[in-house]
C-alpha cells in the first residue's frame, strides 16, 4: 500500500470508525474502539440533521440503457452477502431473473416467496404480469439466486421453512417444467443431522455445468442463533431431470460425503461463499471469505479478519484440490518498536462479507470481493472507505476495480454517514463475461453521500466498469441508473439501487452487446428488517446496458494500488503493465493455432497443481530467445533442470515436468527469458 495514502486514511480514521460516541463529528484521530465480533455488534452514530439542498429533483437523470419492472416486493434486502446472480441469460435472449418477494409490510410473519419472470427479447416485456411464484412452502421462502442451461432450464435456489420442520429453514432447488413456462417443481436437499437435530443450511448459491449438474453452496446459520458466530458452509451435487416427455420433474440430489447430501467445505464467520461451473468443461470453484482469527476465542473471532480462499475441482464436483489462500495479507506486527501504526499494522485491508465467482470461455477462473479498512492493533475498523478487487487465475494478480471513499471535508455530512448494518461505501460486485470481445463486465453498488433519507442513511447507485485485458486493469465505473433520491428525502420518495447483480454472459442483439442488470429500486434506504427504513413497494427491475456505452476510459486512477502493504507474499506483475492497452481473452484461438501470437512474456501457473507425480508449466514467448528453466526445493537447491539456456521459437510453450524422484511438499518453478525471470510455487502430493 502506498505510505502516502496509508497516512491520509490513518489521519482521518477516526472520523469514519464505528464508534461508541454520541457524536462522531467530535471524535478525535486518538480515540479508538475495541472491536466486536458480528456485523450486528455495530453502534448506530447519532446522525445529526442533513443540510438542505434546494432546486434538485429526485428523479432519473440519465439512464444507460432501457430498464423494464419484472415485479414487486416489500422485501428490500435480497441479499445479507453475497448475492449471486438473481439474473440469467439463456441462448436464445430470453432474460429469466428471481426474486425474494414478501407480499405485505409485515417483515416479520408477513409471507414470503420466491418469485420469477422471463423477458421476451421480441416483445420487449416481461411475459408474467409481476411474476410467479416458484417455491411450494406454505409460508416462508427466499434469499434467492440463479442459473441455467444455455437451452433455457432455469435452476433457482432459494430456502423456505415448510411443515415438516417449522422451525427450521432449509435450502433446496427448483428446475422448470419447460424453458418460459413458469411452471416449477422443487426439490430440498435433505436434512443434514447433528446430535439428531436437523443443521440450518440457509443461503444457497447455484451454479449448473454442461452436463446438467448442479452446483450448489450454502451455509449454516450458526447454531446459536447469534449472527457473529462461527458457521460452516457446505457443497451440494444434483442433476436436473425430465420426464419420458421431457417435461422437467426436479433435481435429484447426491449423496457428496458418504451418506450425506452435503460436503462440510470451511468454517467462517461471514454469508459469503459464491460457486461457479465452466460451460467449457467440468471445472467447479467456490470462492468465500474466511476468517484469520481463532474461531474457538470468542473474544477476538470476528466477521472483519477475512482472507478471500478458493478450491477448484476438474471433474465436475467429484474431487477437490486444497483450497488456496489468494490474499495472505500480511499480518501485523505485535512487537513493532517504532510506533507507527501505518508501518505496525502492515496490510490494513480485509476481506468483507461478499465476493463473487466467475470462469471466461478459457475456463479461467475470476474472483470479485469487496474490503474494508481494519486496524489490527487498535482493534477498530472503518466503514467509509471501501475498496472493490479482481483476483484471475491467469496472471494470479490482484487488481483495483473502484476504490472507494466519502469525501471528508468540515462541511460534509460525511463525518457521520453510516450505510447501515452489512452494507459498505462500495460493494457487491458481480462479473460478467463478452464471449465475443474477450473483455470482462464488473457492477457494483456504490453509496452516493449527496443522495441521504430523512432517516439520515445513503442512497445507492449501480455502477459498471469494464476490463479489455482479463482483469488487470478496469476503467472508472460508469452510473448505470443516474438516479437522484435527494437529501432529507421522506420515506416512500427515494430513489436507492441495490442488490445489484449481472448475468455471467454478454448476449448480442442485431449486433449490439448488452450487459443484462438486476437490482431492486428501493424507496426508503436502509434495510426495512433491520429497522434502517420503512417498509415500501419496491420494484424489482432489469436493464439492458448496451456494451457500446459503457467506456474504456478514464480507467480507474486507482489502478496500480497494491492491495498489500507488504507484498511479499504475492506474485508482483511479471511484465510492465500497459494500462491503456486492450488484450482481451482470446475466446476463438487454440493455443496451438498458429494464429495465436502472444504479446507479452507470460509464466503460467503449473496445471494441475497440486500435482501427482506430472504436471505441466506453460509460459508465452514474443520472440524466439534462449531458455533456463528450473525447479527448486524450499531451501533454494536445484532438484531439476528443464532447459538450460536453451533457444526456443516465439509462441505457447509447455513443458511436462515428472517429479517421480522427489519427496511431497512445496516446490519452485523459475525461468529466465532474455534476462526476465519469473517464477511460481508447485505442490507435489503423493
Amino acid at each position: 500500500m502506498r505510505r502516502a495514502f496509508t497516512v491520509l486514511v490513518m489521519a482521518v480514521f477516526a472520523l469514519a470508525v464505528v464508534a461508541n460516541a454520541a457524536d462522531i463529528r467530535k471524535t478525535s484521530v486518538k480515540t479508538r474502539t475495541a472491536l466486536t465480533g458480528g456485523a450486528h455488534n455495530y453502534l448506530k452514530p447519532v446522525h445529526p440533521v442533513a443540510p438542505t439542498r434546494p432546486g434538485v429533483a429526485r428523479q432519473a437523470l440519465d439512464l444507460v440503457g432501457t430498464a423494464y419492472d419484472a415485479g414487486t416486493s416489500y422485501w428490500d434486502e435480497q441479499h445479507n452477502g453475497t448475492a449471486g446472480k438473481m439474473i440469467a441469460v439463456d441462448e436464445m435472449g430470453y432474460i429469466h431473473m428471481v426474486w425474494t418477494k414478501l407480499m405485505n409490510t409485515d417483515y416479520d410473519n408477513g409471507q414470503r416467496h420466491v418469485y420469477y419472470n422471463i423477458f421476451d427479447p421480441a416483445s420487449n416485456a416481461f411475459m408474467f404480469g409481476g411474476g410467479v411464484q416458484v417455491d411450494n412452502a406454505p409460508r416462508r421462502a427466499g434469499y434467492t439466486c440463479t442459473s441455467l442451461l444455455s437451452s433455457g432450464w432455469v435452476v433457482p435456489a432459494f430456502h423456505t421453512i415448510k411443515p415438516d420442520d417449522p422451525e427450521s429453514a432449509h435450502t433446496e432447488g427448483a428446475m422448470d417444467l419447460q424453458p418460459g413456462m413458469g411452471i416449477f417443481a422443487s426439490t430440498r436437499i435433505p436434512f443434514l443431522y447433528q446430535d439428531g437435530l436437523p443443521i440450518d443450511i440457509l443461503w444457497p448459491k447455484v451454479a449448473v455445468g454442461r452436463d446438467s449438474t448442479v452446483h450448489m453452496a450454502s451455509s449454516e446459520d450458526p447454531a446459536s442463533g447469534r449472527l457473529g458466530d462461527p458457521q460452516r458452509i457446505y457443497y451440494s451435487r444434483g442433476h436436473l431431470t425430465w420426464d419420458n416427455d421431457g417435461y422437467g420433474t426436479g433435481v435429484v440430489w447426491e449423496q457428496v460425503d458418504g451418506l450425506n447430501y452435503f460436503k462440510e467445505i470451511d468454517t467462517v464467520m461471514v454469508i459469503g461463499v459464491d460457486i461457479a461451473a465452466s460451460t467449457n468443461s467440468d471445472r467447479v470453484a467456490m470462492a468465500w471469505p474466511k476468517s484469520r482469527t481463532d474461531l474457538s476465542d470468542t473474544a477476538t473471532s470476528n466477521q472483519h479478519d477475512n482472507d478471500i480462499y478458493i478450491m477448484i475441482s476438474e471433474d465436475g464436483g467429484y474431487n477437490w484440490y486444497p483450497e488456496v489462500n489468494i490474499t495472505q495479507f500480511v499480518f501485523a506486527d505485535t512487537s513493532c518498536q517504532s510506533g507507527d501504526t501505518a508501518v505496525c499494522d502492515r496490510d490494513t485491508m480485509r476481506v468483507y462479507t461478499d465476493c463473487c465467482a466467475l470462469f471466461d470461455c478459457n475456463d479461467r477462473l475470476h474472483v470479485g470481493f469487496t474490503t474494508k479498512y481494519f486496524w489490527t492493533l487498535e482493534g477498530t475498523i472503518s466503514r467509509s472507505f471501501s475498496d472493490i478487487w479482481h483476483w484471475g487465475e491467469e496472471h494470479n494478480e490482484i487488481s483495483n476495480i473502484v476504490h472507494g471513499e466519502f469525501t471528508l471535508t468540515e462541511e460534509d455530512t460525511i463525518y457521520w454517514m453510516d450505510a447501515g448494518e452489512w452494507q459498505l461505501l462500495a460493494q457487491r460486485p458481480s462479473l460478467s463475461f463478452d464471449t465475443a470481445s474477450g473483455y470482462l463486465y464488473c457492477s457494483y453498488m456504490y453509496y452516493d453521500s449527496e443522495q441521504v433519507s430523512l432517516a439520515g442513511f445513503p442512497q445507492g447507485d449501480a455502477l459498471v466498469s469494464v476490463s479489455r485485458n482479463g482483469g488487470r486493469t478496469w476503467s472508472q465505473g460508469i452510473n448505470v441508473t443516474q438516479t437522484d433520491g435527494g437529501i432529507d428525502t421522506p420515506a416512500g420518495e427515494c430513489l436507492s439501487e441495490r442488490d445489484i447483480t449481472i448475468s455471467e454472459r454478454v448476449t448480442y442483439i442485431n449486433g449490439t452487446g448488452y450487459v443484462h442488470m438486476s437490482y431492486t429500486l428501493d424507496l426508503d434506504a436502509g434495510a426495512g428488517m433491520r429497522d434502517e427504513g420503512g417498509c415500501y413497494l419496491d420494484s424489482m427491475k432489469y436493464q439492458q446496458i448496451p456494451v457500446n456505452d459503457i467506456p474504456a476510459l478514464p480507467l480507474n486512477p486507482w489502478w496500480s494500488f497494491n492491495i498489500h502493504a507488504d507484498s511479499s507474499q504475492m506474485p508482483g506483475r511479471i511484465i510492465a503493465l500497459d494500462p491503456t492497452a486492450s488484450n482481451p481473452i482470446n475466446c476463438h484461438l487454440a493455443a496451438d493455432d498458429p494464429a495465436f501470437s502472444p504479446t507479452s512474456f507470460h509464466l503460467y501457473q503449473n496445471y494441475p497443481n497440486p500435482f501427482n507425480p506430472t504436471t505441466n508449466i506453460q509460459f508465452d514467448l514474443v520472440k524466439s530467445a534462449r531458455v533456463t528453466l528450473k525447479v527448486y526445493n524450499v531451501i533454494g537447491q536445484a532438484v531439476a533442470t528443464l532447459y538450460d539456456s536453451k533457444m526456443m521459437n516465439a509462441g505457447v510453450q509447455t513443458v511436462a515436468f515428472d517429479a517421480s524422484n522427489l519427496a511431497s511438499g512445496v516446490y519452485v518453478y523459475r525461468i529466465e527469458v532474455d534476462g526476465i525471470a519469473a517464477s511460481h510455487k508447485m505442490v507435489l502430493m503423493k
